[in-house]
């Protein structure tokens, strides 16, 4: 019901701008497959697109002056293009870098200009404004579903409207399960890689699918997953209810602790330590990064687990033991068992959640999913679709004693 009401929501409020300004049209439908198709919709040799929020726009063609309201945007622009992703973007924003600094330089070192690109500031903190995004002559402005949110409650997207600027929603943080999909073939259609992006699609229904297949007629009580998010930055213990990883537990066939014990209609929320002791998870995964010029969270009692291109697996281990030291979690039998992992906290807002998904699958049904070698099929992932080499270290379970 949750999911619905936002989605109507958001359409009547697309909607009612519509009317009031007579610039864009709107999807009577809910299906979020992104009508993202040349002549479809449209005029003959327009490009139109449906976007996550069942917005649709049309354009003459391929725009030429992208604002991206997310750097991280780029995990997607890596594959769509590999000889020259950032083509067309005049603008971005500075979370990539902030955020995951270790994608970041393995990106700048393949295309020296991702350094040279204008940022704009926080929709959050208030230091975005039509006016600065109108500096770029952007042909189009592309929002996430938190920066719409944010935008349509300060009363920007009625701006941008009436400035005659374009925008579209795409969305991989909310429901990553249900847009991604929509989200590669919107980026694919905006930067004119429509046949790249089918092919990641065509691949990450593969993945997907074979995990999808193999839990569907799993018997008995689901393995009930407790999702740690960002350890160390945040005191102990957030984690996501029906939304984001909390999302792919569920579709690798587990039951994700957040949506039991999360009170309330939260996307996201913290959950105690004696909570998660008197539940005692089969598995805990902490999620982590490259994070090592972040501070530490003041009420935190652990640091982060160190993952990403430039980490190497047995740093990567030791830091996500020292999560054990989190006053109680030594008593976890998750722990005790080794059935405590740490994964990439990028999987949470990118493309490539579909390696998560499966880690989730492996760990949670290591029987059904013993074929699945996480590192070599990401490995495989960067040779045919990603313009740098693989790296790092993005999975990690405890080992020994």
């Amino acid at each position: 019901m949750k999911k619905t009401r936002s989605r109507l929501t958001a359409l009547l409020g697309v909607c009612a701008l519509a009317a009031s300004v007579g610039l864009v049209g709107c999807s009577s439908s809910t299906d979020k497959s992104a009508e993202a198709s040349k002549g479809e919709g449209g005029k003959e040799g327009t490009i139109t697109i449906t976007d996550i929020v069942d917005h649709t726009v049309e354009f003459d063609k391929v725009p030429e002056r992208i604002i991206l309201g997310e750097s991280r945007a780029a995990y997607t622009l890596a594959f769509l293009n590999k000889e020259d992703p950032l083509k067309g973007v005049v603008a971005w924003g500075k979370d990539l870098q902030k955020n995951a600094p270790d994608f970041y330089d393995k990106f700048v070192e393949k295309f020296p200009k991702a350094k040279d690109i204008p940022t704009i500031g926080s929709l959050k903190k208030g230091d975005v404004t039509v006016e600065n995004l109108l500096e770029f002559k952007p042909d189009v402005v592309v929002l996430t579903q938190d920066m719409y949110d944010v935008a349509q409650s300060k009363g920007m997207i009625d701006k941008l409207d009436k400035s005659d600027v374009k925008w579209v929603v795409t969305d991989y943080r909310r429901q990553p399960v249900e847009n991604t999909e929509a989200t590669v073939e919107i980026l694919g259609k905006l930067t004119g890689n429509e046949d790249t992006a089918k092919k990641f699609v065509d691949y990450y229904k593969e993945k997907t699918e074979d995990v999808k297949t193999k839990v569907a007629n799993v018997s008995g009580e689901k393995p009930k997953t407790f999702l740690w998010r960002a350890a160390g930055l945040i005191a102990c213990c957030a984690t996501f209810k029906e939304s984001n990883f909390g999302t792919m537990i569920d579709m690798a066939g587990g039951h994700n602790l957040g949506d039991e014990l999360l009170p309330g209609d939260v996307e996201d929320g913290d959950l105690t330590p004696e909570q998660i002791l008197s539940s005692q998870p089969d598995h805990v995964v902490v999620t982590g990064g490259a994070w090592g010029d972040k501070e530490l969270d003041e009420g935190a009692k652990t640091s982060f687990v160190e993952l990403g291109y430039a980490t190497d697996h047995d740093r990567a281990e030791q830091s996500l033991r020292d999560e054990l030291k989190q006053p109680g979690f030594s008593e976890l039998e998750a722990g005790k068992k080794n059935q405590m992992y740490g994964i990439y906290h990028q999987f949470y807002d990118s493309p490539y959640n579909f390696i998560a998904i499966r880690a989730f699958a492996k760990w949670q049904y290591p029987d059904k999913f013993a074929d699945v070698d996480l590192e070599k099929e990401f490995k495989e992932f960067h040779e045919e679709f990603m313009p740098f080499d693989y790296s790092g270290t993005f999975f990690v379970q405890l080992s020994g004693d």
